[in-house]
């Protein structure tokens, strides 16, 4: 679409090239021998309706940036009336009041333009205060190397902008849970691994029983658990830190500039929080690791590797690195919500014990019909409270 774009710019202002010359031509004709009335007329014609018609913008300047003509589709991409442009000085019109234009303007300025036609891209500010992306494509009419007046082709690409910007945050987030993602967390990584941002600390969260939770509830439970930890995780963390979603568990926070210490500090603060939010909502572990790059000698992949062990050891000092934990941690929170009573409970277990023995079944069957009988409930915990 995009090479159809420039075709047709090229076509356009190669025909006005030609029939301005003509113009020019059958003018000089004219003025001396009074001749060639029609043909003038029939070129002048021939380039205004190829004007009106060309699906961009137009603008022709003078050599003084005095605007000569304006197209409709330059009213309607700017949303402005003929005379708010066509008889004013370029640095006169509203929308072009803003150093960054000027300075694309002074292409005028004759000792340096080097090439007939150039391009660029602009932000600019329609009257409501509303951002518009054009690009500016400029073509220099020359006569006797003498510059006669400058087109400015102008397509409005804030939807293209609108495209482009959401393709790039696609690329670098992680669509559930809105954090960015593995590829640009490694990115930042090679970014911010510079001797000025030392102390570079990382830390690394990994979630119990994300599995069991999506087994036993289903995805969309396991999805509100991540974005539950990702909110804590954009809560706690600064603006400046790299949050992102590291693996299908994980998550990681890169924090420039930041010692150990505070390191430790934000890991705790990040702990805290789940507990409190794991008690109101939502029955899960977080378990969390921290190390921190102090040297410019030391690999970033072993501060990774260093990390990932603390986060490991703290899973195995809590004792609580299987899923067992995380369901009866679930049934807990079943009973606490009133769904069932602890009475209730104990008496499907003695029943389920006692046909159990009737059926002279093995100790180890008779083991798994008690763990049965507690987690007989455990799907209710998913039921909505209304």
């Amino acid at each position: 679409m995009i090479s159809r774009e420039n075709k047709l710019k090229e076509e356009f202002t190669t025909e006005i090239e030609k029939l301005k010359n003509l113009i020019e031509d059958i003018e000089k004709s004219s003025e001396k021998h009074g001749l060639l009335e029609g043909a003038l007329k029939e070129s002048q014609e021939k380039y205004k309706a190829l004007f009106d018609v060309i699906p961009f913008g137009i603008m022709e300047l003078d050599e003084d940036r005095m605007v000569i003509s304006v197209n409709k589709q330059v009213l309607e991409i700017f949303d402005c009336r003929q005379r708010d442009l066509v008889g004013n000085s370029l640095e006169n019109v509203e929308i072009f009041k803003n150093k960054e234009i000027k300075n694309y303007f002074d292409f005028l300025d004759h000792s340096i333009i080097e090439k007939r036609q150039f391009s660029t891209e602009l932000k600019l500010l329609d009257k409501s205060g509303s951002s518009i992306y054009v690009e500016l494509n400029y073509y220099i009419h020359k006569k006797d190397n003498k510059i006669k007046s400058v087109y400015i082709i102008i397509n409005n690409i804030t939807e293209r902008k609108r495209i482009e910007d959401e393709i790039k945050y696609l690329r670098f987030h992680d669509q559930l849970t809105e954090l960015y993602n593995r590829s640009y967390f490694d990115e930042e990584i090679k970014r911010l691994n510079t001797e000025r941002q030392l102390p570079l600390s990382i830390v690394i969260g990994d979630i119990n029983g994300l599995k069991i939770i999506n087994d036993a509830f289903g995805n969309n439970e396991g999805d509100r658990l991540l974005k539950i930890v990702s909110d804590i995780f954009k809560k706690v963390c600064r603006r400046e830190d790299i949050i992102a979603r590291y693996g299908e568990d994980e998550f990681a926070v890169l924090l420039p500039a930041t010692s150990k210490e505070l390191a430790l500090e934000i890991k705790n603060r990040i702990k805290k929080m789940c507990e409190k939010v794991s008690k109101k909502e939502f029955p899960f572990i977080l378990s969390l690791g921290v190390s921190t790059k102090e040297s410019r000698e030391q690999q970033f992949s072993e501060i990774i590797i260093s990390a990932k062990d603390s986060m490991y050891r703290n899973k195995l000092i809590s004792g609580k690195n299987t899923p067992g934990s995380v369901v009866f941690s679930l049934v807990d929170s079943l009973l606490e919500s009133g769904y069932e009573t602890r009475e209730h409970t104990k008496r499907v277990e003695k029943m389920a014990s006692e046909l159990g023995r009737a059926l002279r079944l093995s100790k180890s069957k008779m083991d798994e019909l008690s763990m049965l009988a507690s987690l007989h409930d455990l799907g209710k915990v998913a039921i909505p409270d209304n």
